[in-house]
């Protein structure tokens, strides 16, 4: 739900064709349907990117917390610790994937909400060890931890990753593809009045207000 309404915010104020290109991609994928089925969601290629944007930005939950089992040696990264980090066996350590997901050492413009970035590849020689993203790496249904080396962990990574990650794009994908397809939307409220707040996920201070207008059958695009 979450990752959905900051999809939507953000889509409605970017660029308007942002919001076309997308809405054009669902309502001549899905000509003549009531909802995608799995052909559909693979092909919904820039709804997928959009929601995955969305995530990055916006990651559920904010910060992730895991337990050392054995001693070990972190790499320094782009840090001035390039002997590293010793982390003793039992030692909690909090990764916060907003500032992961954000930082300007491992993406470009992290700043912006940019869903054709998930096209392009990344590198940054600075960050030593860092193998940065690569767009052929993707598979599945969104780019997951391991086409971005760990830099994107929208559902965590390693043997504690989220095992409904697939299930969850799929939803997403359905959902907001049958929403955009019939509907245009448009805020109610003016946009830097929707707000936020975190807690161990981030959601909207005030509520996505939006109205919705529903598109006439007569303006998809005709069956071929």
């Amino acid at each position: 739900a979450a990752m959905l309404s900051w999809t939507l915010l953000e889509l409605s104020r970017g660029p308007p064709g942002m919001m076309k290109e997308i809405q054009n991609e669902e309502r001549t994928g899905l000509n003549g349907k009531d909802r995608p089925d799995f052909d559909d969601i693979t092909a919904m290629k820039r709804l997928r990117y959009a929601l995955i944007e969305a995530l990055r930005l916006y990651p559920e939950p904010p910060v992730l917390i895991r337990r050392a089992r054995t001693e070990d040696d972190l790499p320094g990264g782009s840090s001035s610790l390039q002997d590293g980090v010793k982390v003793l066996r039992g030692t909690d350590i909090f990764i916060s994937t907003w500032n992961l997901h954000r930082s300007p050492d491992l993406w470009e413009n992290p700043q912006t909400y940019d869903p054709t970035r998930w096209e392009r590849s990344f590198t940054n020689p600075s960050v030593k060890g860092w193998a940065g993203f690569d767009p052929d790496r993707v598979s599945g249904l969104y780019p997951n931890e391991q086409a971005a080396d760990f830099a994107f962990l929208p559902f965590g990574g390693g043997a504690r990753k989220c095992v409904g990650d697939q299930f969850a794009m799929m939803e997403a994908v359905v959902t907001m593809s049958i929403l955009l397809k019939n509907f245009d939307v448009e805020f109610a409220i003016p946009p830097e009045d929707v707000g936020m707040k975190t807690g161990a996920t981030i959601h909207t201070m005030n509520g996505l207000q939006m109205r919705a207008t529903r598109v006439a059958d007569d303006a998809s695009p005709p069956k071929t």
